[in-house]
């Protein structure tokens, strides 16, 4: 039985946000659509805001709430272009934004941080 899943990813070229749309089986994986959603400058300079340690955990909370939106807003864009309804989708993977990236000192291995609040996603 085939099954359609979307995957969104953003990273740290804060360009926007890549969505897929993938039908998957037991043996192929056949990508169906993609659509890009690029970030609006506001949303670009409160993300290297966050980055850059310039904002306190209010603003935060405002900027995962935005990010949730701006994902959301981009699935329903991809569903609206190729003419699908949300009910047709089995799940939807997201990364979230990264926000930080570093090496831990003295440990072989990085650290990332992704902001998302996934039930803003789905509910919207």
């Amino acid at each position: 039985m085939k099954k359609r899943y979307i995957g969104l990813m953003s990273g740290t070229s804060l360009d926007g946000v890549d969505v897929a749309l993938c039908q998957i089986d037991n043996e192929v994986c056949h990508l169906e659509a993609t659509h890009f959603v690029s970030f609006s400058t506001t949303l670009r300079d409160a993300i290297m805001n966050l980055i850059q340690n310039k904002i306190n955990i209010r603003d935060i909370g405002k900027l995962d709430h935005l990010l949730a939106l701006f994902f959301a807003k981009a699935v329903n864009e991809l569903l609206e272009k190729i003419s699908l309804s949300s009910k047709e989708i089995d799940a939807i993977g997201v990364h979230g934004q990264t926000c930080g990236m570093n090496q831990v000192e003295n440990i072989h291995s990085l650290y990332s941080w992704e902001m998302l609040l996934c039930w803003q996603v789905r509910q919207t």
